[in-house]
């Protein structure tokens, strides 16, 4: 296994969980459950450089806001997939739960899961120790 290998929630534990986000309620939340939850986040508002900051990190898991640009952040998960080291990344995306059109294309596009905005907020701590594991207390 490499260093950078995001298959396995024993080491995803401890890693950051990297958000791509430009809506600033849901980047306020997502940073408040996680700081909350003692592990690393990084929040990124642009799409653009999303394999770098996600390798740099070493992020266990993305969430990914289809919110406000849903085309946008449909290709960043298009680019992650078809990167063969990030591949195995899990991706969560969360958006309206209406807008079931944009949720079909980005399970498409390679999404794990894609789950509405209020489960998002209702139950990130289970959606990250779902995919990461339990962190480690230091």
């Amino acid at each position: 296994m490499t260093p950078n290998s995001h298959s396995t929630s024993e080491l995803a534990a401890d890693r950051p969980v990297a958000a791509l986000v430009q809506d600033l309620f849901f980047a306020s939340k997502i940073s408040e459950t996680l700081r909350h939850l003692q592990r690393p986040c990084v929040i990124a508002p642009r799409w653009d450089g999303l394999e770098q900051q996600v390798r740099a990190q070493q992020a266990a898991i993305v969430l990914v806001d289809l919110g406000r640009n849903p085309s946008d952040a449909i290709e960043a998960v298009r680019r992650l997939r078809a990167a063969p080291d990030l591949a195995a990344l899990p991706v969560v995306a969360f958006g309206s739960h209406r807008d079931i059109e944009t949720r079909e294309r980005a399970l498409a596009a390679g999404c794990t899961e894609v789950v509405a905005n209020s489960k998002l907020v209702a139950d990130l701590p289970g959606i990250v120790e779902r995919y990461c594991g339990v962190r480690r207390p230091s």
